[in-house]
């Protein structure tokens, strides 16, 4: 039986959350490099990524040129991420499409319409859980904010960061829109400063607690501290 050569090893780290590769050979640690921007230059190794969709599907791409050796286990793990990156990319192009059609949102106050364009933008936020949405002003990306807390209610609580001369019209376009009293939205100045926003994420999360689950004070909290170190608010 013919054995594949192989360039190095490959293999899941720290309880399965990160891939590790090893004993690279040097033109193919180089390849490496070229391809994954953000491992150092000066690295020799071993090579650390974390264990996501997308990293699961360059990976694998990788691989197909440079083997290298890997369990069955952590194999199986791999071609699972490659094929859920697949369909989650199909998913999102089917909500590009046209004749999308997407759930009713709920929440919305009468006379109050979430446009087909902004229906999309809140489906591939659901999706990916994140989303940069470069509309032309006036498209509406406030109602489109509004439409994702209305359709998705462990979103909340939620924290505004807007400039202080739209920080009230965002507030009263958000109260027009949603028909929940209380919808646990704060807006806020920042003004430079994130410590406004530390406490007012904090209040919110306090009140906020029956929906707050899972790890998102922790996922706040990392975002504060990381907004602060780099003075991403500035």
């Amino acid at each position: 039986m013919d054995l594949m050569r192989t360039y190095g090893a490959m293999q899941l780290i720290e309880g399965g959350s990160a891939w590790e590769m090893s004993k690279l050979e040097p033109h193919v640690a180089i390849r490496l490099k070229q391809l994954f921007p953000r491992v150092p230059k000066n690295s020799t190794g071993p090579f650390r990524f974390p264990r996501d969709l997308m990293h699961a599907a360059d990976l694998d791409w990788f691989l197909t040129r440079y083997p290298l050796a890997m369990t069955a286990e952590d194999r199986e793990a791999l071609d699972g991420g490659r094929l859920a990156f697949n369909l989650q990319q199909a998913e999102i192009e089917r909500i590009l499409l046209p004749n999308f059609s997407p759930a009713p949102f709920v929440g919305l106050r009468d006379g109050q319409n979430v446009r087909h364009y902004q229906m999309q933008a809140v489906e591939l936020v659901r999706r990916r859980c994140s989303l940069l949405l470069g509309d032309e002003g006036g498209l509406g990306k406030t109602y489109t904010a509004g439409a994702f807390l209305c359709a998705e209610p462990c979103a909340l609580p939620a924290a505004v960061v807007c400039d202080p001369p739209i920080m009230d019209v965002l507030g009263i376009k958000a109260s027009e829109a949603r028909q929940i009293v209380d919808p646990h939205v704060g807006v806020q100045r920042t003004d430079n400063d994130t410590s406004n926003l530390r406490k007012l994420v904090e209040r919110y999360l306090e009140k906020g607690k029956a929906v707050a689950r899972g790890d998102l004070a922790k996922t706040v909290e990392a975002t504060l501290n990381e907004a602060e170190q780099h003075a991403l608010f500035e």
